[in-house]
Formats: structure tokens, sequence, C-alpha cells
């Protein structure tokens, strides 16, 4: 099952590379390089994904995860202004409404990188059967808060 889900994670990402240079051909639009970038970030999630499965350790998953999260919380804040492009609403965006957007991404990053310390995302990390190896994670306060921030994106 692990060999399986690490060719299908592999498989998105190299898809995901394949239509981000597509949509790079469109750059005079605006919507198509966020799109591009969303994708891009997707595929960075479904790689780092694969590598995660080849973790053996729960620590090892979370580092993984760590790096993993600059495509977790970036995807939806560009798919957002991808949205906001092509809606044309984009042109002279305010400040807070940018605020709005990145500010929970950013600290999102930013717990992700030092949960070990709070476990304000992720409260633990562990892998119950070593025989399919796929972490688990028990998730603090900060992981509801931004699944709904980028769900509301």
């Amino acid at each position: 099952m692990r060999l399986t889900l690490t060719i299908v994670y592999l498989a998105a990402a190299a898809t995901s590379v394949a239509a981000a240079l597509v949509l790079l051909r469109r750059r005079q639009m605006s919507a198509g390089v966020w799109l591009a970038l969303t994708i891009l970030a997707a595929g960075f999630w479904a790689l780092c994904d694969a590598f995660e499965l080849q973790a053996v350790t729960a620590s090892g998953k979370r580092l993984i995860s760590q790096v993993q999260y600059l495509g977790v919380v970036t995807a939806a804040p560009f798919y957002f202004h991808a949205a906001t492009a092509l809606a044309r609403l984009e042109a002279g965006a305010p400040r807070p409404r940018l605020v709005a957007v990145w500010l929970v991404p950013a600290l999102t990053l930013v717990a992700a990188w030092t949960s070990q310390w709070h476990g304000w995302l992720w409260r633990g990390v562990s892998i119950p059967d070593p025989a399919t190896n796929l972490g688990v994670y028990e998730y603090g306060f900060w992981f509801w808060l931004f699944t709904a921030h980028a769900y509301l994106l």
C-alpha cells in the first residue's frame, strides 16, 4: 500500500508541474500565474506526502510535514488570488484584504515549524501500525483555525 500511495503522490506532483508549465505560458493573465502557483503548491504538498510515507519515525514524519506546510499554507491564498483575478477584483487590493488572506497562513507556517514546543498545530505524531507506516497526526486548535480560514478563502 505504501508503494502504491507513493506512486500516486509522485504522479500528482509531476502532473502539477506539467500543468503549471502550461499555465505559465499565459503569464500575461495574472489569474494564470496565480493558478500556476496554486497548482505548484499542491504539487509540492503531494511530493512531500510521498517523502513522508517513506519516513519511518514520527520525528521524521513531523520534519517532512513542517517542510510540506510551505505548500499547504500557500495553496488556498494562491487560489483566492486566482479567483479574484478572474473576477477582475484584484486591481488595487486593499492592504487589509491582503493581511486577511495571508496572516493566518503565515502564522500557521510558524506554528508548524515550532509545533513540537507548543502543540498548537500538531499535539502529536505517531505510527500506530509499522506495517503500513502511515503517520497519524493529533491536531491542535490552530489546525482547525487554519482549516476554517482555508475553506473560507
